[in-house]
């Protein structure tokens, strides 16, 4: 009988430690208010952003065979090249193919 008792009590309490609390109500915070930055999440606000490559400077990293200013152009050409292929998917956005 005892063991049964005890039993009973563990069940309940392992039950009880999964059912939701309603005690409390959630609050929220509108933590979006403090950082106002409306652009920020929409597609093709990449642009807005100063996202180009620097110079290479005197103590930069620069592969072998290559000098700073050849290493430069490649970064540069590979950055209009990710700037072109992005802007290209900015005017598809929001067009949808039909078959």
């Amino acid at each position: 009988m005892m063991k049964s008792v005890a039993f009973l009590v563990a069940l309940l309490a392992v039950a009880s430690a999964f059912a939701p609390n309603n005690a409390s109500p959630r609050t929220s915070v509108a933590v979006n208010s403090l950082f106002d930055d409306s652009d920020r999440n929409k597609y093709g606000a990449r642009a807005s952003k100063n996202l180009t490559p620097k110079d290479i400077g005197s103590g930069g990293y620069v592969p072998d065979g290559l000098s700073a200013s050849e290493y430069n152009s490649i970064r540069k050409n590979e950055a209009a090249k990710k700037a072109a292929n992005y802007q290209r998917n900015v005017a598809k956005a929001g067009k949808s193919k039909t078959h």
